[in-house]
């Protein structure tokens, strides 16, 4: 049989003081828990239970021992070598040398074998996920990610950014290279050659997962309704064991997209933004209410005319659907000056423009900057927050 222990000596340091009446009462209880099961009558008695973790210490777990015909149940110590293995919420299954010692909390020597039979992911209060959220311009994205899991919170033309306007990157702490990228963005298109999809829920919401050329890993994910402009992409992840392409999944689905949360500018989409004849795209970025970096590029090399666009510009505010002149804060004539600045043939052209002088700061809303390249008009939408 086990060795009996009272008072202070048996207990956890949570437990200081118990009275006479319970020992007495724990102790029968304890007696009869005791199994046999899977067990002979030489001695060589072996014992399983299963159990949900209530606390994790550096050497121990205390477990809540679930009814089965085991008849072991109530709190129990269970000695460990990693603690960093277990978690609070975390169902195992134990087998050891079916001696336990009487005490409270009952304990068991050395255990032959824990089983993790599942984790409970839901609890908030263990520090197994942390919630991150990252705001923007069209709301703001939150994830709950594991301790297991390392993240990036992106804002607006953060370098890091792959193809999304701003979103969160995550992926396995144990695995280098690779991560997944969700986020706003504007437009998205997939190309049809080896691509199968896969129709599933996620947070709430309709979504498409995409898969090419057979493998067995997600590319994308998309969503409908009001999280139709989100995506997660899969970014250098073909190596990924399948599992963690799974519990990547499993992140998606706490996904939260508030579009109440906004902040920040950003340049939005537009064709008004793009001259097809000289396969030219203009954005910007770095929007403040001031100013902006008004960015020039070409999207076909082999288009080598020489391009130029002066200093003049205007910008329109819309209101009720409607685009109006903002309103200028100079009093009397103003102008420009009278320059061509050239255009880049293989790599972006960047201009810094400033309208506090002409427009003032500007106020949260929806703005084009319009301006000339070659005398063709091109405007540049962007909101602010």
């Amino acid at each position: 049989m086990g060795e009996t222990r009272l008072g202070k000596e048996g207990c956890m340091k949570k437990r200081r003081l118990i009275t006479i009446v319970m020992i007495l009462t724990i102790s029968a209880m304890l007696v009869a828990c005791k199994s046999e099961k899977n067990g002979e009558e030489n001695g060589t008695t072996t014992a399983y239970f299963e159990a949900v973790v209530e606390e994790v210490n550096d050497t121990v777990l205390l477990v809540d021992a679930l009814e089965s015909e085991s008849n072991i149940t109530g709190e129990i110590t269970v000695p460990i070598d990693n603690s960093e293995l277990y978690k609070v919420g975390d169902k195992i299954g134990v087998t050891f040398d079916g001696e336990i010692m009487e005490s409270y909390p009952a304990q068991i020597r050395k255990p032959e074998k824990i089983e993790i039979l599942s984790t409970d992911e839901t609890k908030d209060d263990d520090n197994t996920t942390s919630k991150v959220m990252v705001a923007g311009p069209y709301g703001g994205i939150s994830l709950d990610i594991p301790a297991d899991w390392a993240y990036t919170c992106c804002e607006v033309d953060n370098e890091n950014l792959y193809s999304v306007s701003y979103g969160i990157q995550f992926h396995p702490v144990d695995e280098t290279e690779g991560f997944i990228e969700l986020g706003y963005i504007p437009m998205f298109g997939v190309c049809g050659t080896g691509l199968e999809i896969e129709n599933d829920t996620i947070a709430n919401s309709d979504a498409t997962i995409g898969y090419y050329d057979g493998s067995s890993n997600w590319t994308y994910v998309t969503f409908s309704g009001d999280k139709e402009k989100i995506v997660a992409l899969a970014m250098d992840a073909d190596a990924w064991d399948a599992s963690n392409m799974e519990e990547a999944l499993s992140i998606l689905d706490s996904l939260e997209f508030n579009q109440k949360e906004l902040s920040g500018a950003i340049c939005d989409y537009s064709e008004e933004s793009f001259i097809e004849e000289y396969s030219l795209a203009v954005s910007a970025k770095n929007i403040t209410s001031s100013g902006a970096t008004i960015v020039f590029e070409r999207t076909d090399p082999s288009i080598t005319d020489e391009l130029t666009f002066g200093e003049e510009f205007s910008i329109d505010k819309k209101v009720n659907d409607e685009w109006l002149e903002a309103e200028i804060v100079v009093e009397g004539d103003y102008g420009f000056h009278q320059v061509a600045h050239t255009i880049a043939i293989d790599e972006p052209t960047e201009y810094e423009l400033g309208w506090e002088w002409l427009y003032g700061c500007l106020e949260p809303g929806e703005y084009r900057i319009n301006l000339k390249v070659e005398e063709k008009p091109v405007s540049v939408h962007i909101v602010l927050r």
